[in-house]
């Protein structure tokens, strides 16, 4: 009887509303979504009918919402046949890869055969290569196998709840309980059914021949309590008998599980989030009532661990908040694998939340999620303030790791403070990083190319904020790099040249720094002589050396030997508009430098090469009517961004030579700055 399906019509969602046209599935065919799915229950040998009036129209609308177009026709990748066939309106048992319209399958049905769970594929074509799929899932069980699971722990009773039952008559027959009897209340070596149980030692025996009723006339199924023996735990099984208002019979079973029941575990930190899988309770459904998950209903946790959402993206980001009596489906929406837990942010220890797992026929089995919050992780890397520090993927692995088995879909960052410096992405042309991006293990954007690079003379502790995505886990963390300094302008003495002593110790940083570096080199291998004069074609050659430069260049200053020392670097800088020379086509290499003239090489190679001067001060200094003109916007510039200091009288000095101490440390000083 179609009655009998009531509770089982399917959902489905379809309209045929079109011609076929060029029907045929091909290797053009283009899958293009997933128009979701269904659950069904059937029962062996009895035709389970679809509802075409409520199912086809709904599907259609729902198309139309995706895609814009109706249906056009219908194709089975499978129509079933472990379990069961799926039938047209003619009995015809259908065929996969056959394109069928509206007419042949608004009296369309499903005959299972024996007991299990058949999913049955669908493409939804609204184009003649263009489809969704859907899926039709059933589970089919005998009509003497209902089962009414309870669960309890060691030594402790169970007292019948009468809706139960009613639940299964109304799906077995449509029609409401009258009466059951216990078939062997007495006889199962778990432990024993009475009847107004008030304590271990005052209730009634049940005998064969007892009923019991739905409607509130005792003797009354509410009053029945199951008591397990004494140091039993497993599972205890009892068969009933049923009967309706209408006097329709059928078989059930009632399975009480005793002993500790199975809790599903997750482990998340204060600062992320959970989101459930709906398999786990699938499977924890299947191993206490040998049926599928059909939905879940939540008993909500204590505010002040967590709540549970629904639809997050994010800990800011979903959709709403899970109510207490909601069903989440497996198949259907909205869907269980939506809900996340979201733990408070200050509550570190175990958050317990009850829910009841029910099967399609009705079965239902309570279960508790015990979920770990822990403190966020922090990932520990140390460099110097001159030295990016690239993460490794293998930390992040094993912070997941730690939670769960999953594996990491991707990373988020967020910007530390610009103070301490930037994280980056792809270190050879880097770029500043942005939280919307999810760096990935093994597709681009890569996690292994984010960097961090200190600010320039930072040192100090620098936080760096991240979340770890798995397909169910959200995991909060903090990266600490540590920075220290990895040079100074000053020190004690020179590691390298005998003549730098204590008395240049406020720039014997700098040169050592240098000279490490191979922009500079002593004028002997021990000596650096800090107050000699720097040569022209010297001060191009440090500037070569320290920023790379390189360009082609086809002629030189006519006054640069074509074998001297400083002849590319020269050469090079002409090229690049650094030297202009002074008139002539001559530069004067072997003459001494004036530092105005140093300062203006030094800011147009800083031009050159994109190096910005952060100029957060403004520096007034005695003597600038003595600049030269062609000198004050880079003396201004030098001095503001703090590569130039007056001396004790404050003057900058433009016209004196440029000695090598000097010229080292404001050489030190641009490098640091870039």
């Amino acid at each position: 009887m179609k009655n009998t399906f009531k509770k089982g019509i399917l959902i489905l969602l379809i309209a045929l509303t079109a011609s076929l046209l060029a029907i045929g599935a091909s290797a053009a065919d283009v899958n293009t979504g997933d128009a979701g799915g269904v659950f069904y229950t059937a029962i062996v040998d009895q035709p389970l009918y679809l509802s075409s009036d409520v199912t086809f129209s709904s599907l259609n609308d729902s198309v139309l919402a995706q895609t814009g177009q109706s249906i056009q026709y219908i194709m089975f990748d499978n129509a079933g046949n472990t379990y069961g066939w799926f039938n047209g309106s003619s009995g015809e048992v259908l065929v996969e890869s056959k394109p069928y319209m509206y007419g042949e399958l608004v009296s369309s049905y499903y005959l299972a055969h024996s007991e299990g769970t058949e999913d049955i594929q669908m493409r939804i074509y609204y184009t003649t290569t263009q489809y969704l799929t859907f899926a039709i899932h059933i589970n089919a069980f005998n009509a003497d196998s209902q089962i009414i699971t309870y669960t309890t722990e060691d030594n402790k009773v169970v007292t019948f709840a009468e809706a139960d039952f009613n639940n299964v008559a109304l799906i077995r027959t449509g029609t409401s309980l009258s009466r059951i009897y216990i078939n062997d209340a007495n006889s199962n070596s778990g432990g024993k059914i009475v009847y107004n149980f008030t304590d271990t030692n005052t209730f009634s025996e049940i005998s064969g021949s007892a009923y019991f009723t739905y409607n509130g006339i005792s003797p009354r199924i509410s009053s029945l309590t199951f008591i397990p023996r004494a140091g039993f735990t497993g599972i205890a099984e009892f068969e009933y008998t049923a009967y309706t208002t209408t006097n329709e019979s059928y078989k059930g079973k009632i399975r009480i599980t005793v002993g500790s029941v199975d809790n599903l575990n997750y482990r998340v930190d204060s600062n992320g989030l959970v989101r459930f899988d709906r398999q786990d309770f699938n499977e924890f459904c299947l191993k206490y009532t040998d049926e599928p998950l059909h939905y879940v209903v939540f008993t909500l946790p204590e505010s002040s661990k967590g709540k549970l959402v629904y639809g997050a993206t994010s800990r800011t980001a979903y959709t709403t908040n899970v109510s207490a009596d909601e069903r989440y489906y497996f198949y259907e929406s909205p869907y269980l694998g939506e809900v996340a837990f979201l733990p408070s942010g200050s509550y570190t220890g175990n958050a317990e939340i009850e829910f009841t797992a029910y099967t399609s026929s009705g079965v239902f089995v309570k279960g508790k999620i015990v979920i770990g919050i822990t403190l966020p992780k922090t990932l520990n890397y140390a460099t110097t303030s001159d030295k990016f520090v690239t993460f490794k993927q293998s930390d992040f692995e094993s912070v997941v790791k730690a939670f769960s088995d999953a594996e990491i879909e991707y990373v988020t960052f967020t910007q530390p403070d610009a103070k301490g410096g930037t994280l980056t992405y792809n270190f050879g042309n880097p770029v500043p990083i942005s939280p919307k991006y999810q760096y990935k293990l093994d597709e681009s954007p890569m996690l292994k190319y984010v960097s961090f690079t200190p600010a320039a003379n930072f040192s100090g502790k620098v936080t760096i904020l991240y979340m770890a995505y798995t397909e169910t886990s959200a995991i909060s963390g903090t990266i600490i790099v540590d920075v220290t300094a990895a040079h100074s302008q000053s020190k004690p003495k020179s590691d390298y040249f005998t003549d730098v002593d204590a008395s240049y110790a406020w720039a014997a940083g700098a040169i050592d720094y240098l000279y490490e570096e191979k922009v500079v080199n002593g004028m002997t291998a021990t000596t650096y002589v800090p107050a000699a004069n720097i040569k022209r074609g010297d001060f191009i050659l440090m500037l070569y050396r320290a920023y790379n430069l390189n360009a082609a260049f086809s002629e030189n200053f006519s006054d640069v030997p074509t074998n001297s020392y400083y002849y590319q670097a020269i050469g090079v800088a002409k090229a690049m508009g650094i030297a202009q020379g002074r008139g002539d086509n001559k530069f004067d290499p072997d003459s001494s430098i004036t530092r105005q003239e140093a300062f203006t090489l030094i800011l147009r190679t800083l031009d050159k090469v994109g190096v910005k001067l952060d100029s957060t001060k403004t520096v007034s200094f005695n003597d600038q009517t003595s600049v030269a003109s062609y000198a004050a916007d880079a003396i201004k510039a030098l001095a503001n961004a703090g590569v130039l200091d007056p001396d004790a009288n404050g003057n900058i000095r433009p016209n004196e030579n440029l000695i090598r101490v000097d010229m080292a440390v404001a050489l030190y000083r641009i490098l640091i700055l870039d």
